[in-house]
């Protein structure tokens, strides 16, 4: 059980950066449920949301790489927040969930990339 600091620092980042109205548009209901049941899911699903509205802006070309690796250096603060321990249930590799001790884990697109210790 988590105490949701993690998803309070990235929806607060987000509003920061993006404005309070992005961040209501963005937090639909099943998002809203995501994050309230399956923190580490909803966050990765955000985390995508995040990194599609950069890649539309029109300065995306000039600015983008600076822009997703602040985004992922935030979002990877929030995971940590959210699992301080280092242990992310990792089901959706279908390793026959088992709990893998992870150093870094990251999203792409529809892949979670991990890195075991």
């Amino acid at each position: 059980m988590t105490d949701d600091t993690g998803v309070a620092l990235y929806v607060f980042d987000s509003a920061v950066q993006h404005g309070v109205g992005w961040v209501r548009k963005a937090l639909t209901n099943s998002l809203r449920e995501a994050l309230s049941r399956h923190p580490l899911l909803g966050l990765a699903q955000f985390h995508r949301d995040r990194c599609e509205y950069y890649a539309a802006l029109p300065h995306f070309p000039t600015f983008g790489r600076g822009w997703l690796r602040r985004v992922a250096a935030v979002y990877a603060e929030a995971v940590g927040l959210e699992h301080p321990e280092g242990l992310i249930r990792v089901k959706e590799l279908n390793l026959d969930g088992q709990e893998l001790p992870v150093s870094v884990a990251r999203w792409v697109g529809s892949t979670l990339w991990v890195k075991r210790r």
